[in-house]
């Protein structure tokens, strides 16, 4: 069968979640990002679950800092995945003067918009609740809560 018989869909879910998994421990940046956009685009394509939780550990064991979080956010921002979103949401949230990275919060905020539209009222309550608790001024929270369609408490 020739590569041009098969579908974008079987062609991710063919691919090997585990080379990516090395490239992200190999410590290159062009091998780290490349695994993620790669695992990224299954996430979005296919909605493989390991690609997803590689991505999850990936967050949670190397990614320490606002920079870092922006730069994640731009390799995997496709995924569409609620729970992404609402770890990223959680980090940022703790940081009160995030709204000086006008640009990244307003390119979150639009993504997040789109992943929520279709998010069910129990993850749309926790988003929510995460804005709620945040450690943001209060222009910024109804920033969120306008533009999730929510209302500010």
């Amino acid at each position: 069968m020739k590569i041009e018989d098969y579908t974008l869909e079987d062609i991710c879910e063919k691919i090997n979640i585990q080379l990516h998994l090395f490239d992200l421990q190999s410590g290159k940046k062009t091998q780290i990002k490349s695994a993620l956009t790669t695992l990224s685009s299954i996430v979005s394509i296919t909605k493989r679950k390991d690609a997803l939780y590689a991505l999850l550990g990936y967050y949670l064991l190397e990614i320490n800092s606002t920079e870092e979080i922006e730069k994640f956010f731009d390799l995997t921002k496709n995924t569409n995945s609620i729970d992404l979103y609402r770890l990223i949401l959680q980090d940022i949230s703790k940081h009160k003067n995030i709204f000086r990275k006008k640009l990244f919060i307003d390119d979150f905020l639009r993504n997040l918009l789109g992943v929520t539209m279709h998010a069910k009222d129990e993850e749309l309550n926790k988003i929510k609740e995460i804005i709620q608790k945040s450690e943001w001024g209060e222009k910024l929270k109804k920033k969120f809560f306008r533009a999730i369609g929510g209302t500010y408490w």
